[in-house]
């Protein structure tokens, strides 16, 4: 029942009351923005393609929003709006994303704005770089950054193999040193990373890997970098992407990640389809559960195995009802590719206690090992009913 189609289904639709996944990125930002007012809520500010010209004039020194919203738009594959989130000129905090996160529906892309993109500022920008991405890990968000490194230039501690953002299998990184020249004195470098994303979540073809995303090639508005082989071989050795014109007979250039390409070693991280629909799936459950209960009336279920079984039946309904959308591959036999557990009752009671006096079924309780959608490895899903 497998779907080839799955991730325009994701984008399009209309199933239960869960639809598509958000597609949308917030970009953090130290730069002093005015003319638009952030959200009270959430501290967002929501700019579509229409006021990119009226950002630029009402802010035209913040060199590395600007760069981030004119790349956003550049290409025929583009968001309906972007994200800005400004931290006013401190220090990245994870109570700013998780303010902005008010609204888990809203956005599931983060990235970090720099006109230099570490080069003049690494102290600063690695450091909203590493928050941003251990936040992501924990929130179930993306995070994706370029960095600026000159031609037989040294990585910074983070981004070397093992470093601090190399760790954490959601965040997509890139090397790059292809800048825009903004006035006569000032620079602002290219985010090919941001570039390839945009290709890929909303043209409806999504590269292979969250390591290279090495099928994504020529976007609009960002200039490849331009790197001696011995910077070159440097970038790859430490499992970096870089965006460069050398791999392609027709001339084109490719986000390229020598690791990820390799036929000896293929890529062992998620790739970013996979991603997403696990994100679907752990998404769509909790609400199948909770919709069916309502619709039969109920309001929950009792704080007994009784309830945990009645659960893990409506979960098994959920996880059908996704492998026949294509979310979850098939095995060679033509059943889904998916096992379900439910734990014991001194099983949840080592997870929580109290959890029959509270009437909170602890996270755990049932978990999913789960092959979805073009997935190499399976995935654990302990779903949340809470």
């Amino acid at each position: 029942m497998s779907n080839a189609n799955f991730i325009q289904v994701v984008e399009s639709s209309t199933t239960g009351v869960v639809g598509s996944l958000p597609r949308d990125i917030v970009c953090v930002t130290r730069e002093t923005i005015t003319g638009f007012t952030p959200d009270s809520i959430t501290g967002l500010i929501k700019i579509t393609e229409a006021e990119v010209e009226t950002f630029e004039a009402a802010n035209p020194l913040a060199y590395g929003s600007i760069q981030f919203l004119t790349t956003a738009f550049a290409g025929s594959s583009k968001p309906n709006e972007v994200y800005i989130l400004p931290t006013g000129g401190v220090e990245l905090t994870s109570a700013m994303l998780t303010k902005a996160n008010y609204s888990p529906r809203a956005w599931s892309f983060l990235t970090i704005a720099s006109a230099t993109l570490g080069l003049s500022d690494s102290a600063t920008y690695l450091a909203d770089c590493v928050t941003a991405s251990n936040w992501t890990t924990m929130s179930g968000k993306v995070f994706f950054m370029a960095f600026a490194m000159e031609d037989g230039g040294t990585l910074p501690d983070q981004l070397i193999l093992g470093g601090a953002l190399t760790l954490n299998q959601r965040t997509i990184t890139c090397v790059t040193n292809a800048y825009n020249a903004v006035s006569e004195y000032d620079i602002a470098y290219y985010n090919p990373i941001l570039a390839a994303l945009c290709w890929v979540l909303y043209s409806g073809s999504i590269a292979r890997s969250i390591g290279s995303l090495s099928d994504a090639h020529d976007f609009p508005g960002v200039a490849a970098d331009i790197y001696s082989a011995t910077t070159r071989a440097y970038i790859a050795a430490n499992s970096l992407a870089q965006y460069n014109g050398a791999k392609d007979q027709g001339g084109s250039a490719f986000l390229y990640d020598t690791n990820m390409n390799s036929s000896v070693n293929p890529p062992t991280t998620p790739q970013l389809e996979n991603i997403i629909a696990e994100d679907y799936i752990s998404d769509y459950v909790p609400i199948y559960v909770r919709n069916s209960l309502q619709a039969a009336g109920q309001t929950g279920v009792p704080a007994d195995m009784a309830g945990v079984m009645q659960l893990y039946a409506l979960t098994n309904f959920a996880l059908d009802i996704l492998w026949k959308a294509g979310a979850i591959l098939t095995n060679t036999d033509g059943t889904p590719n998916y096992s379900l557990v439910v734990l014991s009752q001194s099983g949840i009671t080592a997870l929580n206690a109290a959890w029959q006096t509270s009437g909170v079924i602890p996270v755990g309780s049932i978990v999913g090992k789960i092959k979805a959608f073009r997935a190499i490895h399976y995935a654990t899903i302990e779903f949340n009913y809470q």
